[in-house]
């Protein structure tokens, strides 16, 4: 029964992996919307059997990662403006709120990080789209300040859950010339509406950024 036990749990790890490494070349742009999986190659490079494998394409099928279509099997899925207006809406209403509670908890160390932070971000704009991972995790540091500074565990979640369709949308984003630089205005704008706990404007200018980063997205896919 150990051996079972252990057996379905390592079983469970390797489907976690393959999901977690897939999700990562789909968000990064490494695989390309329309791209075939290969269960074949992908079980002979990971050197393991395809029944997690087949588990993991069927939890990406299931988040929206992959698509699967009879006789060619899966293939990574694209993304249309209501997806990205969908996961942009419900982004810029939950940080946005985040933003109202957080205001009166921001501490004077919350805050200094937050421009530290930015900081960094104002030096990487400098280097352009090469650059676009360790933006987009900077500014989710950034963000993550004033999230958790919210103090309320079930939005802190819903938005952690938004996470993984949305760094694919974010990173795709940032490729547009001059996203960086307008983030990292609005990040001086909101740090301001934070010193002076203004949970109006902090809670308008966090929705505010979340909904140019939707604007730009939406003109980029449809100017293809």
């Amino acid at each position: 029964m150990k051996k079972t036990r252990q057996t379905i749990e390592t079983q469970k790890t390797l489907r976690a992996q393959i999901v977690d490494s897939l999700k990562e070349a789909i968000a990064t742009g490494q695989l390309k919307p329309g791209e075939k999986i290969s269960e074949t190659r992908l079980s002979e490079d990971l050197g393991i059997s395809r029944t997690p494998l087949r588990e993991a394409i069927q939890t990406l099928e299931a988040d929206g990662f992959l698509k699967v279509i009879p006789r060619k099997g899966a293939v990574v899925s694209d993304f249309s403006r209501k997806d990205i207006e969908d996961i942009y809406d419900i982004k810029a209403a939950l940080e946005g709120l985040a933003a109202r509670l957080a205001t009166e908890n921001l501490t004077v160390s919350n805050i200094q990080k937050m421009e530290n932070i930015n900081g960094q971000l104002r030096a990487l704009t400098l280097k352009g789209e090469s650059s676009a991972g360790r933006f987009f995790k900077l500014h989710n540091e950034f963000h993550d300040i004033f999230l958790q500074a919210g103090n309320n565990d079930r939005l802190y979640q819903l938005n952690c859950h938004l996470m993984d369709p949305f760094k694919r949308f974010r990173l795709s984003s940032l490729a547009i010339p001059g996203r960086f630089e307008e983030s990292v205005r609005a990040h001086d704008e909101i740090i301001e509406a934070f010193k002076v706990k203004d949970a109006n404007e902090a809670e308008e200018l966090v929705i505010e950024n979340v909904l140019e980063g939707k604007r730009a997205l939406i003109n980029k896919v449809e100017s293809k």
